[in-house]
């Protein structure tokens, strides 16, 4: 399942493997979760999305 789409700009980098955080255009800040130990720099922009599967519903970041 997949869910709604919002702009997004990263605000805090992956860390010892863990995921990058961004601030959706609703100003929720969230973590990438389907993006742990990417290596995404502070200001880049793209697109959340939240991603729903059987076994995790994670945001996923893709940069513009």
């Amino acid at each position: 399942m997949v869910g709604m789409k919002q702009t997004a700009v990263i605000v805090r980098k992956a860390v010892n493997g863990h995921e990058p955080y961004a601030q959706l255009e609703d100003g929720r800040v969230m973590p990438m979760g389907w993006n742990m130990g990417d290596r995404v720099a502070i200001g880049t922009k793209g697109t959340a999305e939240y991603i729903m599967t059987s076994n995790a519903g994670l945001w996923k970041f893709t940069a513009e």
